[in-house]
């Protein structure tokens, strides 16, 4: 393989996302779209910021993923758009996306002789010629009760956020990624 880049949150991000407050989670009502970034306060006043973001793996191919920030407080003119419910584990959700040379046929004469295909780690062909992983959700789950709530980049909606605790929409997005726990993505390196 030609190149491998990821595209993770800092460990400290990460940290302070697993351990963050059960507690309502904000959109900003004036930004567009409305669920480019998440807003998750805190006790302390801080605010825990969640966003769609981009990351270029090389000229004209790039992944989406979550960006993480903190911000001393939570901006003006949120509105709430849901709650965390108390939970007792996180999964990261890592999504891989690669590019690979075309087969015969694949795509039509004329066009770029490169495909590009996205899923878990264990899919990515001998044949990638560069590849980029990125967080692209969080799923926080009570074992207790069985509930969980994602948090990750919508598909189907360009440029935005969702969440959802709607388990069928859960396991689709946990199907297409790989599913880390806080130590396994503090040590989590691509593949040489």
């Amino acid at each position: 393989m030609k190149i491998w880049k990821s595209f993770l949150p800092d460990d400290l991000s990460l940290k302070c996302l697993s351990t963050i407050e059960p507690g309502p989670y904000f959109v900003d009502r004036d930004r567009n779209p409305m669920w480019g970034s998440l807003y998750v306060p805190q006790e302390d006043g801080q605010c825990l910021m969640l966003a769609w973001d981009y990351f270029d793996v090389e000229f004209k191919f790039e992944v989406y993923g979550l960006s993480i920030k903190q911000l001393a407080t939570a901006p003006e003119g949120l509105d709430r758009a849901g709650a965390i419910l108390p939970f007792s584990q996180v999964a990261f959700l890592l999504k891989t996306e690669w590019t690979r040379p075309a087969k015969p046929s694949e795509v039509p004469e004329g066009f770029e002789k490169v495909l590009e295909e996205s899923g878990p780690l264990a899919q990515i062909p001998e044949t990638a010629i560069s590849a980029g992983t990125a967080l692209h959700g969080v799923i926080f789950s009570n074992l207790a009760d069985g509930k969980a709530l994602l948090i990750g980049v919508d598909d189907t909606d360009n440029y935005s956020l969702k969440a959802t605790a709607d388990a069928e929409e859960i396991s689709a997005m946990a199907m297409v990624c790989d599913s880390f726990t806080l130590p396994e993505i503090l040590g989590w390196k691509p593949p040489a």
